[in-house]
């Protein structure tokens, strides 16, 4: 193993416009570049348990060891002509480009073989978003003012994986010296490609009218379309271990690079065979075609009203097949909804500068395509299997808020609310009884979610006139949530009672800050917790597994110098771990490292 030590990120970016008239045509664009070359490097460890008669026992313990390098390069790029004040049309094109080199390597007990494993991963991927906007506004005068937007988007997402590989070594009980393993998780090669294209295309039409006391009031209503379609092609190989030489001690001790050689390939040792699984490749599209009419309207005394329906409908398919078995059937996933999604909100301006707003409105949420196909793929434990399920539902979201705002002056502003969200089918990931522990995906009956929240932004002028380029913000959050089980929960799942996957009972951001306009100065201290939240739902009498608090603090600091500017960031100053615990068993654990960025500007 050869190591070197992992060089600073580097970052650089620019932006360029310009504007002008061609006959009478105001003219302009704008073009923005940026490239970035990170490294980052982390030591997670990992344990894993089952439940035995004593209570958790300790199946697996790993730590890891991993390094990556990603490549970033996007651009944005904005051309619009404004032929006059009624008529404008925008293009925008954007790409963005990753690539993720990654080397990874966990080692420690696993209690299926009774000894030390160590697994390698060399993986290399690359993802690519390229999206082509066009847009229209136009204002037909002798239509009483009409306001029509158009807009087109197509946008074509790919992730290339041209040749992860994988190989394992198994420590020989009572020796010092490690075998490579013929468990079948070890020694594979994995190709995969996935492409998705989106077009999605909408029209607004907005249109003014003075209510019945002369008040400006607007009545709007469009349409949209979504049409998206993804291929997922995946292959997977393995050197099998076939005769006597694949046995051989002093042949599968050595490193992998002189194991699989031409020498040893042969009946008489490995071969290397195809063991792609009948899940891996699926096939997918889904289409949205929705209508919404709102308006809004001032009713007097302070009051508007700002009301209106939206109806979707959303045909998706995933079919996920075999390759190179024509007759197998497919395994299809279908799901078709059409939903009426009401919104309202009422605003009472009772002071020119606090408003009491409340309101209700009904989201969607569906599953993707990956969460409704049965591909299977490991986690990064290496030790468990995720997949989706065909049999899954939407999710519909009621909400319900109650919200008093205050604005003391400009760039100030306080606010409490209290919020009611009720899930109808929200999609969970869980356990699945296997031998394994597989993950999945499962609807729930339902959840709630009550909370309150604090919001604020105060200079502290009101202290000391020298102290008015200081200030404070930030923002408080708790949340009460309760989930409602199905009688034949999938994961047979421990708790019958327990908050909603993911939700936090409180979430805190802090902010203390100077910023001083004629100076060109701006610090800012930021600090950030959030209480526990079950990140895997427990089975089998397990309790579920919780990610524990995490106290993180940061500090920008950014100063221009005439042209110049300088921008210095710390991040993760506390470095605190990152820690899951399923009861009193700490099952991850991971230091991030502190991060320390400079940065240098110049405007022309």
């Amino acid at each position: 193993t050869e190591k070197m030590m992992i060089p600073m990120d580097f970052g650089i970016s620019g932006s360029v416009g310009q504007t002008f008239n061609i006959r009478g045509i105001k003219t302009g664009y704008l073009f923005f570049l940026t490239y970035g070359n990170d490294w980052d490097q982390a030591f997670p460890e990992s344990d894993i348990y089952i439940l035995g008669e004593k209570g958790l026992e300790l199946a697996h313990r790993y730590r890891f060891e991993a390094v990556q390098n990603n490549i970033k390069i996007a651009g944005i790029l904005v051309w619009g002509m404004d032929f006059n004040k009624h008529h404008k049309f925008r293009s925008t094109t954007f790409l963005n480009r990753i690539t993720n080199n990654e080397v990874r390597r966990y080692q420690g007990m696993n209690r299926d073989v009774g000894s030390d494993i160590r697994v390698t991963r060399l993986r290399w991927v690359e993802q690519m978003l390229l999206a082509q906007q066009f847009r229209g506004d136009h204002t037909l005068l002798s239509l009483g003012n009409l306001a029509v937007n158009w807009r087109y988007t197509y946008a074509m997402a790919t992730r290339y994986e041209p040749d992860r590989r994988e190989v394992r070594y198994d420590k020989e009980p009572g020796k010092d010296f490690w075998l490579l393993s013929d468990r079948p998780e070890g020694n594979q090669r994995l190709y995969s490609d996935l492409l998705d294209n989106n077009h999605d295309m909408g029209l607004n039409f907005t249109l003014p009218f003075r209510q019945w006391s002369g008040k400006k009031a607007r009545v709007k209503f469009g349409f949209n379309a979504v049409f998206k379609d993804r291929s997922v092609d995946t292959r997977r190989y393995k050197f099998q271990h076939k005769g006597p030489i694949a046995g051989q001690a002093d042949v599968i001790s050595k490193p992998p690079e002189k194991v699989f050689i031409p020498e040893y390939m042969s009946p008489q040792g490995f071969q290397f065979e195809e063991i792609t699984r009948k899940t891996d490749n699926y096939n997918a599209d889904q289409q949205i075609f929705s209508g919404y009419a709102m308006t809004e309207l001032p009713l007097g005394a302070g009051l508007r009203l700002m009301a209106g329906v939206r109806f979707e409908r959303s045909s998706q398919r995933v079919d996920t097949f075999e390759l190179f078995n024509p007759s197998n059937k497919k395994v299809n996933a279908s799901l078709v909804t059409a939903d009426f999604l009401p919104a309202v909100s009422l605003s009472w301006f009772f002071n020119k500068n606090m408003v009491l707003r409340t309101g209700y409105s009904r989201t969607v949420s569906r599953p993707d395509f990956r969460e409704l196909s049965p591909a299977t793929y490991n986690d990064v434990t290496g030790g468990r299997q995720v997949y989706g399920d065909p049999n899954l539902e939407r999710a519909l979201i009621n909400n319900v808020d109650l919200r008093w705002e205050w604005y003391p002056s400009n760039g100030e502003t306080i606010s409490i609310g209290a919020f009611y969200k009720q899930f109808n089918k929200p999609i969970e990931t869980i356990v699945v009884v296997t031998a394994q522990h597989s993950i999945t995906y499962d609807n729930a009956d339902g959840a709630t979610n009550l909370g309150v929240e604090f919001d604020w932004r105060k200079r502290l002028g009101f202290m000391h006139k020298k102290l008015d380029d200081f200030y404070i913000a930030g923002n408080l959050t708790f949340v009460w949530s309760q989930v409602d089980l199905p009688k034949d929960s999938k994961g047979i799942q421990t708790s019958n009672s327990r908050p909603l996957q993911g939700q936090s009972p409180y979430v805190l951001n802090l902010q203390l800050g100077y910023d001083n306009a004629e100076l060109g100065m701006s610090v800012a201290f930021l600090y950030n917790v959030f209480g526990p939240r079950i990140s895997e739902v427990g089975a089998l009498g397990a309790p579920d597994i919780y990610e524990q608090p995490f106290h993180q603090m940061d500090i920008v600091f950014r100063k221009r110098f005439g042209k110049f500017g300088l921008s210095i960031k710390l991040k993760n100053l506390l470095d605190f771990p990152v820690v899951f615990k399923q009861g009193d068993k700490t099952t991850q654990l991971l230091t991030r490292g502190r991060y320390v960025g400079a940065g240098v500007s110049y405007a022309f």
